[in-house]
C-alpha cells in the first residue's frame, strides 16, 4: 500500500501526484502542513518537506520529489511499457533529469515556490512559522519570471512533440504540475505564448491531472482556466493550426497523420471504376456505390477543402503466420484479435475533430472505412506510406500494420508530399499468397482472397480454395506478413487492439460448438462478430477439414445437425476430409435422406468421391482399373441416383 504526504497546492507534491496517476498507482493521501512541523512527519523527512511516499512492503519512505519519481522508475519503470515516464536512452534520460531540475528546483525557486507561499501558505501559518500578509515585492518578482519561464516552455513545444522528446515523460509532469498550482491563482499569462498554451492543454486533458483540478481553497476562488480543459481557442494561421494538429493527433492516441488534397485520388478512382467492371470485387457490391463520390470526395460534401488522413500501428505478433502451423487452432487476423478497429479510431477520430472545431471556426465530418471514401489511396496522398503491391498501404515505420481514419474538414491546410514507392521489384507478398490471388502487381482478385473468403463471401466457399484457407477462421496475413518492411514495425501502443488471449490460438473443437449467445459473448466487441454465427461455423468447418486430425470429427458430426445449410455443408465437407470412408459413408446414409437443401446433398455426393479416391477400393466385377479418376464420377452419380 502506498501512502503520499502532501499538500494540494504544493507543487511538488502534485508532480508525484501526475506520477502516480499516469502510472495507475493509487495511493492514500495524508495532507501535510510542513510548517507545523509534526514529529511523526519530521521522522519522515527531516527536511520538512512534501511530498513522501511510504511504502508498506518493503517498509520505505521516500523524500522528495526528484527522488520518488527516480525510486518509481527504478523499481516499477521496466514493467511500465510503452507507459514508461523515463526514457531508455542516457542521453535522452540525461534531458528528461535536466528539466525537471529546472522545474523542481529554478522554477520552484523563482515563480511557484514564492507565489504559493504568499498567497496560500501564508494564510494559515502562525507569526511564529513566517505567516502573515503576503509579501507584493515577492510576489511581483515571481509574476515577472513566469513570463521567461513559459517563453522557454513554448520554445521546447515548438521543436519538440513534448518538452523533453517526442513522449510524455518526468519533464512534462513537472512543469505542469508547477504550472497548475499558479494557474489555480490565475498568475500564469497564457496570452503571451501560445505554443505553451498548447502544450498545457494537452498535458491537462490527460486522466491523470482530473483530481488535482478538484483542489479548491475556501476563500479564494480558482481562476477561470484552472478548472476549464477546453480553455484553448485561438484563430492561428494554417501552418500553425496544422502544427497544432500534428501534436493532438499524437496526444489523442494516432502514430502518424497527414493531408491530402481532395482530388488528389481522380486516378484511384478510374482503376476502381475498372476493378468493378471486371468483378474481381464479387460479392462486394458496395463496392459499386456511388463510384464518383470515391474518386472526388467534394461531392460526398461539397464544403470540404482538406482531408486529414491518420494511422493506428496495431503491429505486435513478431509472425502472425505461425499460427496456421498449429492446425487443430483457428487462425484469426491480427486486426481482429483485439476490439473492432472502427470503435477505436473513430473514438480517437472524434476527439481530434472536436479539438479542431475548438481551436479554429471550422467543420468537419469523420469517417472509419464506413463512407464512400478510399482511405487508402487518400492515406498515400497524404504521405502516410505508398501502396504495396498487395494492394494494402505500407510504411517506412509500421510496415503493413496501420489502421486508417479520415477527417473532412472546411479548413485549408498545407498538404503533405506522397511517399517514394519503396517496393522495388520485391515479390514478397504476392508469392506468399495462399490462393495466388495477385493477378498482378497491385491487383486483387478478391473472389480468391482468404480475407474475402471468410469475412466478405456470404455462400459455401468454392471447393478449389478451400485446402489453401488451411485453419484461417477469418481473415488472412499472409501477404502483409511477407513485406520486409515489417521488420522496422514495432508493437502498437493503443491497449484495446492488443491480441485477446482467447483468440490468439482457440481450439478449433471448442469453436465449432459455440451457439449462436457463446459466439456473441466470445466475440463481443470484436470485428469478427460482424460476419454473424452461421458463416464463422462454415469457416471453422473448413478449417477442421484442414486439419488432418480424425479426432476433430466429433465436432464436424455436431455441425452437420445445423439448421443453416451454409454451415452443414462444410461440415460435410470437412467430414470427408479426416473421416475413414466406412464411417463417412455410414453418416451419408443417415443424412441423406432427411436433408432437403440440394447443396448440401451435393457436398456428401462430392465428400463420396474423395474418400473413394483415398482407398484401395476393388470390386469382382470389374476387369480392369480405370484410370483418370472416371470410376469416381460415375460413383458420385449413382449417389445422385439414390
Amino acid at each position: 500500500m502506498l501512502t503520499l504526504f502532501h499538500h494540494p497546492f504544493c507543487p511538488q507534491s502534485r508532480f508525484i501526484r501526475l506520477v502516480l496517476g499516469e502510472y495507475g498507482f493509487t495511493a492514500s493521501l495524508v495532507e501535510e502542513h510542513v510548517w507545523e512541523r509534526r514529529e511523526a512527519f519530521l521522522a519522515l523527512n527531516p527536511a520538512a518537506t512534501t511530498p513522501v511516499l511510504v511504502e508498506d512492503e518493503p517498509a520505505l519512505a521516500v523524500p522528495g520529489a526528484s527522488v520518488i519519481a527516480e525510486y518509481l522508475d527504478e523499481v516499477h519503470g521496466e514493467g511500465a511499457g510503452d507507459r514508461r515516464l523515463m526514457p531508455a536512452k542516457t542521453a535522452e534520460r540525461v534531458e528528461v533529469r535536466r528539466l525537471v531540475s529546472w522545474f523542481c528546483e529554478k522554477f520552484f525557486e523563482e515563480v511557484s515556490g514564492p507565489l504559493i507561499t504568499e498567497r496560500i501558505y501564508k494564510r494559515f501559518m502562525s507569526e511564529e512559522s513566517g505567516g502573515g500578509s503576503p509579501c507584493a515585492d515577492v510576489m511581483r518578482a515571481a509574476k515577472a519570471n513566469v513570463r521567461y519561464h513559459l517563453a522557454y516552455i513554448g520554445w521546447l513545444a515548438q521543436t519538440r512533440n513534448f518538452l523533453a522528446g517526442e513522449h510524455i515523460t518526468y519533464a512534462d509532469l513537472a512543469a505542469a504540475a508547477h504550472l497548475s498550482a499558479i494557474d489555480y491563482l490565475g498568475d500564469v499569462p497564457w496570452g503571451e505564448d501560445e505554443a505553451a498554451k498548447a502544450w498545457y492543454a494537452r498535458v491537462k486533458s490527460r486522466p491523470s491531472f482530473r483530481p488535482l483540478l478538484s483542489a479548491w481553497l475556501a476563500g479564494v476562488p480558482a481562476s477561470s482556466t484552472y478548472v476549464d480543459l477546453d480553455f484553448w481557442t485561438v484563430s492561428p494561421g494554417s501552418h500553425q493550426i496544422k502544427s497544432m494538429l500534428l501534436r493532438e493527433a499524437r496526444a489523442v492516441g494516432f502514430d502518424c497523420v497527414g493531408v491530402a488534397a481532395p482530388d488528389s485520388v481522380a486516378a484511384s478512382g478510374q482503376r476502381l471504376r475498372q476493378y468493378v467492371a471486371s468483378g474481381a470485387h464479387g460479392d462486394m457490391a458496395w463496392l459499386a456505390d456511388r463510384l464518383e463520390w470515391r474518386a472526388d470526395p467534394r461531392l460526398l460534401w461539397p464544403e470540404l477543402r482538406s482531408v486529414i488522413m491518420v494511422g493506428i500501428n496495431y503491429g505486435g505478433d513478431p509472425d502472425p503466420r505461425a499460427i496456421t502451423a498449429r492446425r487443430s487452432r483457428g487462425a484469426i487476423s491480427v486486426h481482429a484479435r483485439g476490439r473492432d478497429y472502427h470503435d477505436v479510431v473513430k473514438k480517437r477520430l472524434k476527439a481530434l475533430a472536436g479539438f479542431l472545431v475548438r481551436s479554429t471556426p471550422c467543420e468537419v465530418k469523420v469517417f472509419v472505412d464506413t463512407a464512400p471514401v478510399m482511405e487508402k489511396p487518400l492515406a498515400a496522398a497524404a504521405g502516410l506510406g505508398w501502396a504495396g503491391k498487395h494492394t494494402n498501404l505500407v510504411s517506412c515505420r509500421f510496415g503493413s500494420w496501420l489502421f486508417l481514419g479520415a477527417i473532412f474538414t472546411t479548413l485549408e491546410l498545407p498538404r503533405d508530399a506522397p511517399r517514394r514507392d519503396h517496393c522495388g521489384s520485391c515479390r514478397a507478398c504476392l508469392d506468399a499468397c495462399p490462393t495466388a490471388a495477385f493477378p498482378a502487381p497491385r491487383q486483387l482478385d478478391a473472389r480468391r482472397c482468404i480475407s474475402y473468403l471468410t469475412i466478405e463471401h456470404k455462400g459455401p466457399i468454392p471447393h478449389q480454395f478451400r485446402q489453401a484457407i488451411g485453419n484461417r477462421i477469418y481473415g488472412c496475413d499472409a501477404c502483409l506478413a511477407a513485406c520486409p518492411w515489417n521488420k522496422f514495425a514495432h508493437k502498437g501502443r493503443e491497449p484495446a487492439l492488443l491480441a485477446r488471449e482467447a483468440l490468439l490460438a482457440p481450439r478449433l473443437a471448442e469453436l465449432a460448438r459455440l451457439d449462436d449467445a457463446g459466439f456473441r459473448a466470445l466475440f463481443a466487441k470484436s470485428p469478427v462478430k460482424r460476419v454473424g454465427h452461421a458463416r464463422f461455423l462454415r469457416n471453422v468447418a473448413i478449417a477442421i477439414g484442414n486439419s488432418g486430425a480424425a479426432a476433430l470429427a466429433s465436432a464436424a458430426c455436431h455441425l452437420i445437425d445445423n439448421q443453416n445449410p451454409l454451415v452443414r455443408g462444410a461440415a460435410v465437407w470437412a467430414l470427408a476430409q479426416i473421416c475413414p470412408g466406412e464411417e463417412f459413408a455410414g453418416l451419408r446414409d443417415r443424412a441423406l435422406g432427411g436433408e432437403c437443401d440440394e447443396g448440401v446433398r451435393e457436398e456428401w455426393c462430392q465428400g463420396t468421391g474423395v474418400w473413394l479416391s483415398r482407398r484401395d477400393f476393388r470390386h469382382d466385377d470389374w476387369q480392369h482399373r480405370p484410370v483418370g479418376g472416371f470410376w469416381i464420377l460415375a460413383t458420385w452419380q449413382e449417389i445422385r441416383d439414390w
